[in-house]
């Protein structure tokens, strides 16, 4: 049997670059369909992605005053302000100064009536302070309890002091106390017929301090205090002499 010439067999034979043409479009198809659902699915992914339809960054909530704190760590719990590793007392930070002013109220010999016999005096005291953690600190202070007249002449005292302070910090109130010593200087002068015994005197005494504050921001805490400080008098005694203060205290 013959074939005509001109004319072709029934179906062509596949050519060698068909399955590689087919494999070619397949993986296309998947890598683009993966890199649309990374993008555009529902849901969050991992912390890195939020809402539908959209990357997004994640960005954790900021944290409250309690827990910032100005070199990127945080601070404990209670606290409301973390503070600055900056302080002048060695071995402390979250450093502070502090001045305050107020009434004095001596308890030194009065003498005979009819000699003047005056408690009250202004008072002021200069600080400054660090603390080792968030409840226990150390603080360095100047306090002058102003001049009285008493017996006749004048009584005089003032000294340096070294506290422990604890400190219990919340969100926008503080409450502290201070114990420690203070080197006191004691002048006092009295009329000759009154029996009190004059003269200067320097000496140790025991000094504390009780106080609640006002946090306005991080850096300025306004505090209302109450100190009780016991001075070496001439003549061997001893005296308490306290004050009422308002006190204005700057956190670096």
């Amino acid at each position: 049997m013959h074939v005509r010439h001109g004319l072709q067999s029934a179906a062509p034979a596949p050519t060698r670059k068909s399955w590689r043409v087919g494999l070619c479009l397949a993986l296309s198809s998947s890598f683009l369909g993966t890199s649309a659902l990374a993008q555009t699915g529902t849901g969050s992914g991992g912390g890195n992605t939020a809402g539908t339809g959209t990357l997004r960054t994640y960005s954790p909530p900021e944290p409250g005053l309690a827990q910032q704190d100005q070199h990127g760590g945080s601070g404990g719990y209670g606290s409301s302000y973390a503070g600055s590793d900056y302080s002048w007392i060695p071995y402390t930070r979250r450093g502070y100064v502090g001045i305050s002013l107020g009434n004095s109220d001596y308890e030194t010999p009065c003498g005979p009536a009819p000699l003047s016999c005056d408690n009250r005096g202004r008072s002021f005291a200069l600080y400054t302070g660090g603390m080792f953690n968030d409840f226990l600190g150390l603080e360095l202070g100047f306090r002058h309890y102003g001049k009285v007249d008493r017996a006749g002449g004048k009584a005089r005292a003032y000294g340096g002091n070294l506290s422990l302070v604890g400190m219990l910090d919340l969100e926008n109130v503080s409450f502290y106390g201070k114990a420690g010593a203070i080197y006191g200087h004691t002048s006092i002068t009295a009329d000759p017929l009154s029996g009190v015994i004059v003269g200067t005197k320097n000496g140790w005494g025991p000094s504390a301090t009780l106080g609640v504050g006002f946090n306005f921001n991080r850096n300025f805490t306004i505090s209302l205090e109450r100190s009780r400080d016991r001075f070496k008098l001439p003549g061997g005694g001893s005296s308490y002499v306290q004050s009422t203060s308002l006190a204005l205290k700057y956190r670096f």
